[in-house]
């Protein structure tokens, strides 16, 4: 029983003084610039959120407006063999999104992407 109560004592202890230690570091001037850096930072996230969907609902548009002339121009006649690089970079809705992530995030060049869309229109290329 006595053994039961020291460990128990001993664990209060170690936590009384984590407590001490933790209000100790929270007078330092930096830590409050931390804290208030953090409080900023989170406070922001739900503006961030909207950024996030903004961009993505504005690449999947115009993936969408670009699979759709990529579509009518391969349709039209077959010429997936001729234009490999459109069925690559724009062949379904998920590579022409990630195609207009990666011109964006700076993966890849821009020209070097649009180059097959300039077959289909010169529209594609702005």
């Amino acid at each position: 029983f006595t053994s039961m109560f020291d460990f128990s004592f001993a664990r209060v202890w170690r936590i009384v003084r984590v407590s001490r230690a933790v209000k100790l570091v929270r007078t330092f001037s930096w830590v409050r610039k931390l804290r208030l850096m953090i409080a900023s930072i989170m406070s922001s996230l739900l503006s961030l959120m909207w950024a996030f969907i903004l961009l993505f609902s504005l690449l999947y548009l115009f993936a969408v407006f670009i699979l759709q002339g990529v579509v009518g121009f391969l349709g039209s006649s077959n010429l997936a063999d001729i234009h490999p690089a459109l069925l690559q970079h724009y062949g379904s809705i998920l590579t022409a999104c990630y195609t207009l992530f990666k011109s964006i995030a700076g993966g890849d060049d821009w020209g070097d992407l649009a180059e097959p869309l300039e077959s289909i229109s010169r529209t594609y290329l702005v």
